[in-house]
């Protein structure tokens, strides 16, 4: 029997909901990726998505990356030997789709990262220098590494100027270790 590995290289821009599932695995974003305004990339668990040099995922319409506990997605360096700072950033800017709960803050829809492993970013000079970057937006952030950052792990801005339960992030459970700033 031979074993076989696939590998997508990706970049440009996503126009059309798109699925990155474990057969197309592993992600390597050869140039940056866009997700534009009104579409949905959904990364399934036990996806590798892995950055070239500078490279980073700018989310201006909704990212859906739910790994599980024992089937984690990852985000990570395309490097050999990889090191803090390899890649930019996993962006959500303004027009990102917010997570929208129910009354009992129980996730609905809209971005989420939850269980996944963030490393070696924080690299691009665009990225704010943190792994992952939130400008003027409300995505979920729960179980997740993040780690190894060439400076924060976790940035997050412009987050509005109502009151704290109209403007905020669900950000739960997360490891946040080994990053250059904190």
């Amino acid at each position: 029997p031979f074993l076989t590995f696939s590998q997508t290289n990706v970049s440009g821009q996503i126009s059309s909901n798109t699925i990155w599932d474990v057969p197309g695995s592993p992600y390597i974003v050869t140039n940056n990726v866009l997700v534009n305004s009104g579409v949905i990339l959904t990364i399934d668990p036990g996806v590798v998505v892995k950055f070239d040099s500078g490279t980073n995922l700018q989310i201006d319409g909704e990212l859906i990356a739910i790994g599980t506990e024992n089937n984690r997605i990852e985000f990570t360096s395309n490097q050999i030997n990889p090191s803090a700072g390899d890649w930019g950033a996993i962006k959500f800017t303004p027009s990102a789709s917010d997570a929208v709960f129910d009354t009992d803050n129980n996730y609905l829809s809209g971005s989420i990262l939850k269980y996944t492993d963030i490393s070696y970013g924080g690299g691009s000079s665009s990225s704010l220098l943190a792994a992952v970057n939130i400008d003027g937006s409300h995505p979920y952030i729960e179980n997740n590494l993040i780690r190894e950052s060439n400076s924060f792990g976790i940035y997050a801005v412009n987050l509005g100027s109502g009151t704290w339960y109209d403007q905020k992030i669900i950000f739960n459970h997360n490891i946040i270790f080994d990053n250059k700033k904190t």
